[in-house]
């Protein structure tokens, strides 16, 4: 007999562009009422300034600011330099206490959610996260 796969919803680099908190669980329980007894949703790509600034003080972080920052002094001679992964303070600032507050409340509500790390292979994945949240089956 084959198994029905369960839906999944992905909204990648997104989240972190509403300008509130309120909008953001809006957002994310809008998603959530979508999903089907099993079904998940994946907000993805989530920029954590706490993981950042943990990041930054190692001494890789370190090495790869300081190249950033010389790569953008050759190519921009006559502007000025800005440090890696600069913030938008008029968005809402990701850090661990927001994220563990999504885990908290979705998970106060009856579904399993789950912050994902981003492999470090990828560009930003040093700075970056993902929550996964599933709707438990019935």
């Amino acid at each position: 007999m084959l198994q029905e796969v369960n839906q999944i919803y992905c909204a990648i680099q997104v989240i972190h562009y509403l300008s509130n908190i309120t909008e953001v669980f809006t957002f994310i329980y809008k998603a959530l009422e979508l999903l089907n007894p099993g079904g998940r949703a994946l907000f993805g790509d989530i920029p954590n300034i706490s993981k950042k600034e943990r990041f930054l003080k190692s001494n890789y972080g370190k090495n790869i600011d300081q190249e950033y920052r010389s790569l953008l002094k050759m190519t921009n001679k006559n502007k000025e330099t800005v440090s890696f992964f600069e913030n938008d303070e008029e968005l809402v600032q990701f850090n661990d206490d927001l994220l563990i507050r999504i885990l908290k409340e979705t998970r106060g509500n009856g579904y399993h959610s789950y912050i994902l790390d981003q492999s470090t292979n990828l560009c930003l994945g040093h700075t970056r996260e993902d929550i996964l949240i599933v709707n438990p089956e019935d």
